[in-house]
């Protein structure tokens, strides 16, 4: 598996974006870090079981709340997991042995799970650690997606829907 900092180097080099060129390999480390920065225990309402609340997450809804007009709603969604595996020293907090969809069992992994609406965009991502049943990440994206996300229509799903 390549590291993700090389990945995103790589992509940022493969797409034309403005003012990109000018971040380095350390600077990519340093945003994924911060993404993955737990934020304070007042904000940790609706975070999952499995993982707490962090940078990444308000950055997510607020990018949902600025696409959302009249009609925006997530009473369809796509939801898919996929496990990763480390190799080396990696995995050291979220890393676990389970089922590999890689089939590398004897590495440890983690679970990455991911929501898009009804055009295909992405709406929010999770992390699990590798021994999360894919069954068991579902209950908590539906209560995030209802508590954190969902419109004031949808906000009044009853329990278990």
């Amino acid at each position: 598996m390549r590291p993700a900092g090389r990945a995103a180097e790589k992509w940022k080099n493969d797409y034309a974006i403005e003012g990109v060129g000018q971040f380095d390999l350390q600077h990519l480390y340093r945003a994924m870090a911060w993404l993955g920065e737990e934020l304070p225990k007042a904000q940790q309402d609706g975070a999952t079981p499995f993982v707490p609340r962090t940078n990444k997450d308000l950055i997510e809804e607020e990018l949902f709340a600025q696409r959302r007009d009249l009609f925006s709603d997530l009473d369809i969604v796509f939801f898919d997991t996929t496990s990763i595996y480390f190799e080396g020293q990696g995995g050291k907090t979220i890393g676990q042995r389970g089922h590999s969809k890689d089939h590398r069992p004897d590495l440890k992994q983690m679970v990455v799970g991911i929501v898009l609406d009804q055009k295909g965009n992405p709406v929010c991502s999770e992390l699990w650690p590798g021994n999360t049943a894919g069954v068991k990440s579902l209950v908590p994206i539906v209560d995030r997606l209802k508590s954190r996300l969902a419109s004031p229509r949808s906000a009044s799903w009853p329990a278990g829907e």
